[in-house]
């Protein structure tokens, strides 16, 4: 119910027709009813001037209800609308019946949180600069942030795809040996991969050891993924293999490696609710946890030590500056964190 109200509160700011001003009229800024006083009227003896102005029987809600409640679904529709524009360019395409399922919204369960907004919390969100920012100022007890489901961030990762045995063993067999990644601060991971993936970890920190060996199998099913199986526990990691010598390891899986075709026209995953878009010349992130589009900046260059080209991205979100890089090897995007974790063979 909480994420339902969401959806209203977003569109709701951008509808003009809902921006009306506070009443003036009467006490506590709220106008005098036109209506003449009505008195109490026994049961079964209902007056004629009285039933004129009653709810028509079995419509079981006020009138003044009914077009509040017009008025939500109105809303409703315009905010899957909305939900449907930001998506649509990033090559997913969902129903509005689809959307209400992924983001968990329903359309009674939508009309009955807006339709219990009371008058000054819905004027209060409207008037906003930025609904996103409503939670504090209008005293909103919920949090006005969808929970971007997996299923549609599934759609937005690059496809897994999945290596055959032969091409799996064949794969694996080129990992024997042993291997090193050379961290920061001293910190240093020796790997070690024999026969059928049995392998070991040692961990060392100014050449001193930390930790026990760590000991586990390793498995190749999808191209781009390593499994490490120890004990009854698995672990995915994003796999990256450049050459006989070097591969990229992170057990991240936001440190990923996106395949591009072209540097001018890709999106990749930024974070678990945001997509990176290059298109046309526009450099944009898509918040699907907030329902909203920043601009980015989107800039090529080349690492200074090792000249490979460099995507570096940068955009604002609130008051904070995020940046993030993008190392382009073998037409593929590598995450700066994975570009990080390389491990040469010894």
């Amino acid at each position: 119910m909480r994420r339902s109200l969401v959806i209203i509160v977003l569109i709701a700011w951008s509808l003009p027709g809902c921006r009306q001003p506070p009443d003036r009229g009467g006490p506590g800024g709220r106008k005098a009813s036109k209506l003449p006083a009505q008195r109490p009227v026994p049961r079964g003896a209902a007056s004629t001037k009285h039933r004129r102005h009653a709810a028509p029987k079995g419509s079981g809600t006020a009138p003044a209800h009914r077009l509040r409640g017009d008025a939500c679904q109105a809303l409703y529709q315009a905010g899957l609308a909305r939900l449907s524009a930001l998506i649509d360019p990033l090559g997913v395409h969902r129903t509005d019946a689809q959307l209400a399922k992924d983001y968990g919204l329903g359309l009674p369960q939508t009309l009955q949180a807006c339709i219990r907004l009371t008058p000054d919390q819905h004027r209060c969100v409207i008037e906003q600069p930025n609904p996103l920012l409503a939670e504090q100022p209008c005293r909103l007890d919920r949090s006005l942030s969808l929970v971007v489901p997996q299923s549609l961030m599934a759609q937005l990762v690059p496809r897994r795809v999945a290596l055959d045995d032969a091409t799996a063993r064949h794969e694996l067999a080129g990992l024997r040996g042993q291997w090193v990644h050379q961290g920061i601060a001293g910190h240093r991971v020796e790997l070690t991969i024999g026969a059928d993936g049995q392998a070991t970890f040692r961990r060392f920190r100014d050449h001193r050891p930390v930790g026990g060996v760590q000991r586990s199998v390793l498995s190749l099913r999808y191209l781009r993924e390593l499994r490490r199986r120890r004990a009854v526990t698995t672990q995915r990691y994003v796999y990256f293999r450049l050459n006989r010598d070097t591969f990229f390891l992170s057990g991240n899986p936001l440190h990923n490696a996106t395949p591009i075709r072209s540097r001018t026209a890709f999106q990749l995953i930024l974070a678990r609710d945001r997509v990176l878009r290059l298109a046309a010349g526009r450099c944009e992130v898509i918040d699907l946890g907030h329902l909203a589009s920043h601009a980015a900046t989107c800039t090529w260059g080349r690492d200074a030590v090792t000249q490979v080209p460099v995507l570096r991205v940068g955009y604002k979100l609130g008051r904070w500056e995020l940046r993030s890089r993008f190392f382009l090897v073998k037409s593929h995007l590598l995450h700066e964190r994975l570009y990080e974790r390389r491990f040469v063979r010894r």
